[in-house]
């Protein structure tokens, strides 16, 4: 009886089961495809074999269902993926081209700026020479009507002493005013060669800061010429002090903050007795650095103007033609070409006060035995 119910047990239920088993043995977490078939052939009402077999065919279709939306779903976002990194990659290339294109651009214009301060240097200086060569002009057309008048009297054979003392007393002071004003514009073409040269070069030597700032003084004195009042400009340095830099950097640096303080310093003041001034001092620090002790006495700047000053394009005289850049790139030049640093005075009430510390490139214990005139 017992055997009977047994095999009865194994009959209806445990041969089921043990298809349950293997089927679930047999089906992947990733594929749920694989069909669980049962097949009873009772008749009549569903037993709990029936209801459980049916829950897990559920089941499997709704996994099944899941995991076809998940892969799809993996997909849409491998596309995307794949759509974002082309696209960032696309954006990539457009922001550094367009890097590039900027910092062409900028380049570009700062070299603009150097030429532009270099042409107006130029032209300045075009200006300032034609007074003495205008002069000597004179002095020379002088001196020829003198050995022409010469000429004619010792032909003649007829000359007075007195007559033979103007000429000679002529024709001194005209070869006096020949040798002062070509010797001037002498001295103004050389000196205007050197900060030219420096200026579209970037080349590091040893030089006399003295020697060279009087030859920069000479070459701004044309700039200082053209504001309506008489501008003090007051010089001091030390005799001996030599650095191993750039002189061209130095030469646009000094020319920008000259331009600066007459374009906007000066500009509109009144000045009620006063006399523009702009005062340069250079001495050499306990850490060799060469200090550039920058003032004048104009307008000077308000706390926002301060703020924003060495900000390229930034100008208070965008109307007047100024294109922002000089100030931007005297701070360039000192902070990343010269390796030194800026300090602006805040606290100063009188005008416009900057501090440019520029150290030497490399050690410089020896004095230059020539000035930088007869090296170049």
């Amino acid at each position: 009886m017992s055997l009977c119910i047994l095999l009865l047990i194994d009959w209806m239920v445990i041969r089921y089961l043990k298809k349950l088993s293997d089927w679930a043995f047999r089906v992947r977490l990733d594929d749920f495809c694989l069909p669980l078939d049962i097949n009873r052939s009772h008749k009549g009402r569903r037993d709990a074999l029936d209801i459980l077999v049916m829950g897990i065919q559920k089941m499997q279709s709704r996994l099944s269902q899941t995991m076809e939306e998940k892969n799809r779903a993996e997909m849409e976002v491998r596309e995307w993926n794949k759509k974002l990194e082309k696209l960032v990659e696309e954006r990539t290339k457009e922001l550094n081209d367009s890097l590039k294109s900027l910092k062409k651009t900028q380049k570009q214009l700062v070299e603009n700026e150097k030429m532009a301060a270099l042409g107006q240097l130029t032209a300045g200086v075009a200006h300032e020479i034609n007074t003495p060569l205008g002069i000597s002009v004179s002095a020379n057309t002088l001196l020829s009507e003198s050995i022409e008048e010469l000429e004619e009297h010792i032909h003649s054979n007829n000359i007075k002493r007195s007559q033979l003392d103007k000429i000679i007393n002529t024709s001194q002071e005209a070869s006096k005013m020949l040798t002062l004003n070509l010797s001037r514009a002498a001295q103004l073409i050389q000196s205007f060669k050197r900060i030219s040269v420096d200026e579209s070069s970037e080349i590091e030597c040893i030089f006399n800061v003295h020697n060279y700032l009087q030859d920069i003084m000479v070459s701004v004195s044309p700039l200082i010429k053209q504001y309506p009042e008489p501008i003090a400009l007051h010089f001091e340095c030390e005799q001996r002090i030599n650095i191993h830099s750039c002189p061209g950097s130095l030469a646009q640096i000094i020319t920008n903050l000259v331009s600066n303080s007459i374009q906007h310093g000066f500009n509109d003041v009144d000045w009620g007795g006063r006399s523009p001034e702009i005062t340069i001092k250079a001495t050499l620090s306990e850490h060799n650095e060469l200090v550039l002790d920058y003032h004048d006495n104009g307008r000077g700047l308000n706390p926002s103007d301060a703020e924003r000053v060495f900000e390229p394009f930034y100008t208070t005289a965008r109307g007047q033609g100024s294109s922002g850049l000089g100030m931007s790139i005297l701070y360039n030049q000192v902070t990343h070409k010269l390796k030194g640093r800026v300090e602006l005075d805040l606290q100063c009430a009188d005008g416009f006060h900057l501090i440019l510390f520029i150290p030497s490139l490399k050690p410089c214990a020896d004095p230059e035995p020539h000035p930088p005139e007869q090296r170049i």
